[in-house]
């Protein structure tokens, strides 16, 4: 087991940095576990209990300020709106994930989201904006010499 640091002996911003991320740590393991229990009752097909426990992680990852997760849990929920045809739903969450990974510069999670959005979209019957997305999509990842982010788009499509 590491040492802990004495926090008295450091700078006030390195120990609140360290306490933070102690802090952002004790929140992810149970966060985790819920993050589970979600999983497998998606699994399971329990979907009223996969939101509950999304919900509830969102909430704790969103008091983490950890945002890639925020960004995962809602695409998870997405898919299962997307599923139960609560598309209103499916689409705001992945909007809602789409946000947070452009906020962060993360390519390949705005293609998955991006992918997911137009695989909702063609589930909806809104095939035009499915096509759309996947060109869009394709051809901003083409422009920036990125074409790991768009074969699992291309695949799709």
């Amino acid at each position: 087991m590491d040492a802990e640091p004495q926090t008295h002996m450091l700078t006030p911003d390195a120990a609140l940095a360290y306490l933070t991320e102690r802090a952002r740590e004790l929140i992810a393991r149970p966060t985790r576990t819920i993050l589970g229990i979600a999983n497998v009752h998606s699994a399971a097909g329990n979907t009223v209990e996969a939101l509950a426990a999304y919900r509830e992680a969102h909430a704790l990852y969103l008091a983490a300020n950890d945002k890639p997760m925020q960004a995962f849990v809602h695409n998870a929920a997405a898919l299962l709106y997307a599923a139960r045809s609560e598309f209103p739903l499916a689409f705001d969450a992945y909007n809602q994930a789409l946000t947070i990974r452009q906020a962060a510069g993360d390519r390949k999670g705005e293609a998955e989201v991006l992918r997911n959005l137009a695989i909702a979209h063609s589930s909806a019957g809104n095939f035009q904006t499915a096509i759309d997305i996947y060109q869009d999509v394709l051809a901003r990842f083409r422009t920036v010499g990125d074409i790991s982010c768009t074969a699992p788009v291309a695949s799709d499509a």
